[in-house]
């Protein structure tokens, strides 16, 4: 397994079948979230990302919960981070899911799809709330403002999208780049977005 951690609350797992939680600085093992298909593992009797080669984790705000999203669109999960107990499977994209974002509240999931899709999600739950579309090629990022009332998707079709949390509408486009860009990132304020791209720019 090689896990990469972003800000302490992430973790990308690759060459496993297990995303493991550990406590920090101790390293100590707190409990295992199982990323492909087993029988017996605890109370889970059908587990998360069958097939999987890669999948990523990220807490919640309030370290609860944790969101796994994988390869296989069906196996996007929602879980208690201190017992390892599936909450809710995520179902809905049709293709391989690349990330999941909490809101800065912990209200809400957002998870970008190869189905170029970004769905909202009740985290709490795991009850799907609306699907943003827009995008004709992957969305590969996905980030809510810090005030939560924006959601930026960034995409492999070029652009990122700034919508509207609360009406589920684009607000704006952000063109610019000439290839995929893979990130796109709210101010601290909530008024700019950064975008980094394929093609060697960042975009403000």
């Amino acid at each position: 397994m090689t896990p990469h951690s972003r800000g302490g609350s992430s973790q990308t797992v690759r060459e496993s079948s297990l995303a493991h939680v550990l406590e920090i600085p101790s390293a100590t093992l707190l409990v295992s979230l199982p990323t492909q298909a087993r029988n017996g593992w605890g109370r889970l009797p059908l587990l998360s990302h069958l097939g999987s080669s890669r999948s990523t984790a990220r807490f919640s705000p309030d370290g609860v919960r944790i969101v796994t999203t994988g390869e296989d669109p069906d196996n996007n999960c929602l879980w208690n981070a201190h017992t390892g107990k599936l909450i809710a499977r995520l179902n809905g994209h049709s293709h391989s899911t690349y990330m999941a974002a909490f809101s800065p509240d912990g209200r809400w999931i957002a998870t970008a799809g190869a189905d170029n899709t970004t769905i909202l999600w009740n985290a709490q739950n795991g009850d799907r709330l609306t699907r943003l579309q827009g995008h004709d090629r992957p969305v590969l990022w996905t980030e809510f403002s810090p005030d939560l009332r924006l959601l930026v998707k960034a995409s492999a079709d070029g652009t990122a999208r700034v919508w509207s949390v609360g009406h589920g509408i684009c607000i704006s486009v952000l063109q610019g780049h000439t290839k995929k860009v893979y990130r796109a990132h709210f101010s601290p304020d909530g008024l700019r977005v950064a975008t980094a791209s394929e093609d060697g720019n960042v975009c403000l």
